[in-house]
């Protein structure tokens, strides 16, 4: 059986009259790994149009698509989030230690100063 990934290597995007269009170029996909990819990409933002294809409003890579399905499955495998996580001082008037965290569980791993979390911050 396939997987999404290797659907996503068989498929082209291109400009569309409403956005940018995923075609699937492999016509030989198992009806339930298509369904399959059919949800997974309804939950990015994608619209199906039976016949053609994924229709997304905004410009989107094939790259962008396989790092979203990648890191869901990160995610997903250890149980993890990514969260804003401020101070205990922090109200209406203010932030304080603001920043993103990287958590297993309740176990938090990375804690950003700031609002950025990237390969650098781990």
């Amino acid at each position: 059986m396939k997987s999404i990934l290797e659907i996503l290597d068989k498929c082209k995007i291109q400009s569309h009259k409403n956005g940018w269009l995923l075609s699937i170029l492999d016509e030989n996909i198992e009806p339930v790994l298509l369904k399959e990819f059919i949800k997974e990409m309804k939950d990015i933002g994608g619209q199906w149009k039976k016949g053609e294809g994924f229709v997304f409003q905004d410009e989107i890579t094939l790259e962008e698509i396989k790092f979203m399905k990648e890191m869901k499955n990160l995610l997903i495998k250890y149980k993890g989030n990514i969260c804003f996580t401020c101070g205990k001082n922090s109200d209406t008037h203010g932030l304080y230690d603001d920043g993103l965290a990287l958590k297993i569980g309740d176990k938090t791993l990375v804690k950003t100063e700031g609002w950025y979390l990237g390969a650098g911050s781990l």
